[in-house]
């Protein structure tokens, strides 16, 4: 009896769900609070119409089991037996309704929100519709590099200009093909823009960091970047590695760089090279995040021309000279914090290996509250012009040694973590230099110039 009255109650519950799912027209009985659903019901609608129909029948239910169990106390006629049987049916249907009724008590005493079931459909959070010609909407939530879509001549954001600063479209997979830029104008926008065919796209998203542009900023916004820039928020020690454009790399083909600054007011600093592994053969510039200005996206720091060579020091710090655009191969990016504990000395010795007895040279590190470098231009007028052979980091720096004055010439960048073409003892001595920066077969045989960079741990 009570298997196949569970049976009946499941067909009853769920045999709506057959044609919710066939796509065919049923008539649904009227439930109190909920609308009659349709082929075109969501399922939060149904959802909805379900929970309160499961109450209407479940209500329905336990008042004819207990007008049953009534009807069968009534005409027991001194069958114990009967009796029994009617009473247990009456407290069990009592305490179904009380279990119901108290449920929904308890759950409108704590809120009764909870018990109002205004459940609306639910849409994305962060990303973009593509549009066709036809109104279909095609949503897409992040980067793809393989995409199949065509016709499209519309672009609505999903995300606000505060996590998506532009998506970069492509009529061809993974990123190649002719590129469009659309910048994002607000959560809701429609930007109409005949794209055509979209197989790949690029989400620049509004993250710190450095961004590094492959061409001049133009038009507006000026600070986000005309053509699909690189990332970054750490150290590339070879540009070529990262594919750019159909076929190319990033490798000497950045022209300006874009920088967001942390919001905990902190900040970037660069060292730029114009050849693989932190070396250089022309210039060495070291740039401190540059003419920050605040926009729409946050605080941001640029250097709209990698060519120019600026005269204001406090705007752009020894960027001098530029290393020029289309050079770029690889850089040193580190962030600065306020509660950095950056201290210590670098100090400079005329032999290798840091031996006790040789002439040194102190330079101390900088602290996080000096936005500059330690630096010399130039060693003659210490009189150590090409005399360092090695140095010790007693702290948080780095060091760059350049072959000439100013900066020019053969440059390399070394920290005490040690690198590919020299090593450092447990006593964070850089312990000999390569060739490319003191070439005994060459002259000048040592470095010129040297600057000592403040660096987090």
């Amino acid at each position: 009896m009570k298997k196949n009255l569970f049976i009946v109650l499941c067909f009853i519950l769920f045999l709506p769900l057959a044609g919710f799912a066939a796509d065919t027209e049923i008539e649904y009985p009227r439930v109190p609070s909920a609308t009659v659903p349709t082929v075109t019901t969501t399922f939060p609608e149904y959802a909805k119409y379900l929970v309160n129909f499961s109450l209407m029948v479940s209500g329905i239910v336990a008042l004819g089991v207990l007008v049953w169990a009534g009807f069968l106390y009534l005409t027991s006629a001194g069958n114990l037996s009967q009796m029994e049987d009617a009473k247990r049916k009456i407290i069990g249907s009592l305490l179904g309704l009380a279990i119901i009724i108290g449920s929904y008590m308890i759950l409108y005493t704590i809120n009764p929100q909870l018990v109002r079931w205004n459940l609306g459909p639910t849409g994305p959070e962060q990303g973009i519709y593509l549009i066709d010609s036809a109104g279909r909407r095609y949503f897409v939530n992040d980067t793809s590099e393989k995409l199949s879509y065509s016709n499209i001549n519309k672009i609505e954001f999903v995300s606000p200009t505060s996590s998506l600063l532009a998506v970069y479209l492509y009529d061809d997979e993974d990123f190649k093909g002719t590129e469009t830029r659309i910048v994002d104008e607000g959560s809701g926008s429609v930007v109409n823009r005949a794209v055509g065919k979209v197989e790949s796209v690029y989400f620049l998203w509004n993250r710190p960091g450095v961004y590094l542009c492959p061409t001049t900023p133009s038009g507006s916004p000026w600070y986000i970047c005309p053509t699909r820039p690189l990332y970054t928020v750490s150290s590339i020690p070879d540009l070529s590695q990262y594919p750019y454009g159909s076929g190319g790399t990033y490798d000497n083909e950045i022209e300006s760089i874009q920088i967001i600054e942390p919001a905990d007011g902190g900040y970037y600093r660069l060292v730029l090279f114009d050849q693989p592994n932190y070396t250089s053969k022309g210039a060495c510039p070291f740039l401190l995040v540059p003419n920050s200005v605040s926009t729409p996206i946050g605080t941001v720091g640029h250097i709209d021309d990698l060519e120019l060579t600026p005269t204001d020091p406090d705007e752009n710090f020894n960027n001098n000279p530029a290393i020029g655009q289309n050079k770029l191969s690889s850089l040193i990016v580190t962030r600065h914090r306020p509660d950095d504990q950056i201290s210590g000395t670098v100090t400079f010795f005329d032999k290798e290996n840091c031996l006790p007895g040789a002439d040194t040279i102190d330079f101390p590190i900088p602290p996080y509250t000096v936005r500059t470098a330690r630096s010399l231009t130039s060693l003659s007028g210490e009189n150590w012009d090409d005399r360092i052979r090695s140095f010790r980091i007693s702290g948080t720096g780095g060091v760059v040694l350049a072959s000439d004055p100013n900066f020019t010439g053969r440059c390399r960048y070394f920290t005490y973590k040690g690198g590919s073409d020299y090593e450092v003892d447990s006593s964070r001595c850089v312990t000999r230099l390569p060739t490319e920066i003191c070439d005994p077969n060459d002259a000048p045989t040592c470095p010129s110039s040297v600057m000592v960079l403040p660096l987090p741990e």
